[in-house]
């Protein structure tokens, strides 16, 4: 729970314990008020009309009480609440001096429902009511002690008014307090969020620096097998193929030549695949759709049938390794397309949704049965290829999957999809 709630429920738990003081304590006050004078009765002139007065008082602190809630923020009812409390108490004390106690009241709600020289006349009229009791009662007071009334009526204002500006001063303070304490709370709140926000930073900052450091060696390899291995490859098999015609037929030294031309031959095609996996140049030269666009020309150009390539959706670029996976997916396709399908139309399409990315290859060929397809056919081709299988693992690599329909005679949909 966070300090602000914290301080309202205490700052209402005191409000509360306040109101309750201020509704019982002044009944209390009169009632200890009207028991002595009943108990010196015999010193109460007029004891019929005191207990009429003190029940109208004890009426009006009730009615007070429960008007109160609906009369808040309106000073005309509570100066005139206050009046009228102090004016009975005036009375009280001039018919039984004993009420001074309950003409402490007049302090009470003076200050909790006044503002400014109200309270100052509250205080005034309450400590000129006490003075009276002071001395005795108004029957006691000679008129050459009239001074000393008035003596004793400016001393209590001036300690009533006072104490005011202390109990002012001190709840100044707690309120300023209580502020400082939700300003450094909020401050708190706000360094959080600051720094759980710079750890998401710096945790994105470390992944996208570990991708470009794994992307960027990865390209680094691949230059060095297509520079070195593959290039030593290909010119070896040259010189093989070279070599030959100059070779008897059926000679030990032909077959021998035969068959390093043969392992050369699917070595570079081992090592020219290795470089395909490890990084697309296609991708370095564009976005996906570019990508795309290039190899489906050139599977066109290659095997005489068009492909159809679609792009819907606000296009977002994807980190590279998961476009690289659609990339390959995509050629995968491609080439099974033109291995086993024997197709006459085929449709890319590419479909960015809000919350997925969904890669799309279609064609019109032979088709087959996906689920008595055997686990070989799905094993790499040796020509570059790596299958359904392979297929399925690049997307699941990165929280994707492959989802197959296909059906003999009725043409193939491979459908990849990545989130993102």
């Amino acid at each position: 729970m966070g300090i602000s709630s914290t301080l309202a429920r205490e700052f209402g738990r005191a409000e509360r314990r306040e109101e309750a003081v201020l509704s019982a304590l002044p009944l209390l006050l009169l009632a200890a008020s009207a028991l002595i004078s009943l108990l010196q009765l015999g010193e109460l002139g007029r004891p019929v009309p005191v207990l009429v007065l003190t029940g109208a008082c004890a009426i009006w602190l009730l009615g007070w009480v429960r008007a109160r809630p609906a009369l808040r923020g309106r000073p005309a009812a509570a100066g005139i609440h206050v009046a009228g409390l102090m004016g009975m108490g005036a009375v009280l004390v001039l018919l039984a001096p004993w009420y001074g106690i309950f003409a402490l009241t007049g302090y009470l709600h003076g200050y909790s429902y006044l503002r400014g020289p109200g309270r100052v006349l509250a205080a005034l009229a309450t400590s000129a009511i006490m003075a009276v009791a002071y001395l005795g009662g108004i029957a006691r007071i000679e008129p050459g002690e009239v001074w000393l009334w008035l003596a004793i009526s400016v001393l209590s204002t001036a300690l009533a008014v006072a104490a005011y500006r202390l109990t002012d001063a001190a709840e100044q303070r707690a309120d300023t307090q209580r502020r400082a304490l939700v300003a450094l709370e909020e401050a708190h709140r706000r360094l959080q969020e600051a720094t759980d926000a710079n750890a998401a930073l710096q945790a994105q900052l470390l992944d996208q620096a570990r991708e470009s450091g794994t992307l960027a060696e990865r390209q680094r390899v691949a230059r060095e097998i297509h520079d070195t291995i593959a290039q030593g490859l290909a010119g070896i098999l040259t010189q093989l193929q070279a070599a030959e015609p100059a070779l008897p037929p059926g000679s030990a030294a032909r077959d021998r030549v035969l068959t390093a031309e043969r392992l050369a031959r699917e070595s570079l095609v081992e090592a020219r695949r290795t470089v395909r996996a490890l990084g697309p140049e296609q991708l370095e030269r564009g976005t996906l759709r570019d990508a795309l666009e290039e190899i489906t020309d050139a599977w066109s150009d290659a095997h005489g049938i068009h492909v159809e390539l679609t792009v819907t959706g606000a296009e977002r670029t994807l980190p590279q390794e998961a476009e690289a996976a659609l990339l390959r997916v995509a050629q995968e396709a491609l080439a099974n397309v033109a291995k086993h399908a024997r197709a006459e139309q085929v449709a890319l399409s590419l479909v960015h949704a809000p919350q997925r990315v969904v890669l799309e290859v279609r064609d019109d060929g032979d088709g087959f049965e996906p689920e008595t397809r055997a686990p070989a056919d799905e094993e790499a081709d040796g020509e570059g290829g790596f299958g359904l299988r392979g297929m399925r693992q690049r997307l699941e690599v990165h929280g994707g999957r492959l989802v197959i329909d296909a059906a003999p005679g009725r043409g193939t949909a491979l459908c990849a999809t990545l989130p993102g």
